[in-house]
Formats: C-alpha cells, structure tokens, sequence
C-alpha cells in the first residue's frame, strides 16, 4: 500500500509547487511561498478496495541552490494506511519549464516537470529515482467540476515505468493555480485519484 502512495507524491510533489521572471507559459506555474492546497485523495487497491484521504502539500519559502532560488515544497498525506512520511522537494521556475529536484546538492539534476511555453504535442522524459516517464502536453481545455470550471487547462500524459511494472498519469493544470486533478494507474492494478479541494 505504502509504494503506490510513495509513487503519488514522487510525481506529484514536484507538480504540485514562485517564481522570478516570467517566461511565455508562467501562468500556469503554481509557486508561491507560503501557498497551501489540499487535495482529496482516492486510492483503489485490489485487496483492500477504496480508500479514502487528503494530501496536503505546502510551500515553505526558498531556497538558494547552485545560485537558482528554488521553492521548497513539503508534501504530507493523511487518513492513509501506510502513508510515507511528509517528503521535500524544491521547485523552480525557469526560461523553458518547471523544474524539480529531490536534493539541495548543486550537483544534483533537475528534473523538468512542465516544459514552457506548454504547447500542444510537446514531449519531453522525466525521471525521479526509478519512475521514468514520457510525458506529452494533449490538449489545453476547460475543465469542469462540481465547484466550478477552469479555463484553459493543460492536459499532461505520462506513460512510463516504476520499478518493474507499467505507470499511466492524466494530469490538469490550471493557470495561476497549477493542479487541480490527477489519475494514476499502475500495472499491479493500483488506482489513485486526486482533485484540488476548493479552500
């Protein structure tokens, strides 16, 4: 149960955080020092069924790393058997995309989340750890919800592997918002569903 959630906020915690510039495409970076958003969280496991839960994910200011000014990221889950412990990351925005990283050491890589400016048919891999990933921006749409409808909103697919077993992610991002909701499916028949909660 513990690997799925780990997965989760592996991909998501990186997708889910400021910025100094403003290249084409910023709008749809999320950063913000001090933010909060909460998600409501569905995981789907053969043996146990549903299950459901929260993650939170928080921006405790910035960082300065190999002279970029990164935001650092802290993302916990709740009300979830086995749920890892809150795990960091630290996120910038950059001229060509948003970046993520594990690490504060300067030589570690970053890792492109969102590439700028987010035009439809962009591809780009992404790697964190052993979850490789080809992602591709699908289409930009209005997405609706019960509370109310966003506009505009990157549809973002990645295909990859994690471990030894297949991953797929559907991702929406909102402009000045970022993430409002995620589905991941794993080949071992694990489901897990996010969608930004309305604070």
């Amino acid at each position: 149960m513990g690997r799925p959630l780990n997965v989760l906020v592996t991909v998501l915690v990186g997708v889910v955080v400021g910025c100094s510039g403003r290249p084409d495409g910023a709008e749809y970076s999320w950063l913000s020092a001090g933010a909060r958003t909460t998600y409501d969280m569905k995981v789907l496991t053969p043996s146990t069924g549903v299950i459901h839960g929260t993650m939170i994910t928080r921006q405790d200011g910035t960082i300065a790393i190999g002279g970029q000014t990164y935001y650092k990221s802290v993302t916990t889950l709740e009300g979830v058997p086995g749920a890892a412990e809150p795990e960091v990351s630290y996120q910038r925005l950059g001229r060509d995309g948003i970046y993520s990283r594990k690490s504060v050491d300067a030589s570690a890589q970053d890792v492109l989340d969102i590439p700028l400016p987010p035009e439809v048919g962009r591809k780009w891999s992404s790697s964190h750890g052993d979850l490789v990933l080809e992602n591709s921006i699908v289409a930009i749409e209005d997405v609706d919800t019960a509370e109310k409808t966003y506009r505009k909103c990157l549809r973002v697919q990645g295909n990859g592997t994690k471990g030894g077993g297949t991953i797929q992610i559907v991702s929406y991002y909102a402009p000045q918002i970022g993430l409002i909701r995620s589905s991941m499916v794993l080949g071992n028949g694990v489901s897990i569903e996010l969608k930004r909660r309305q604070e």
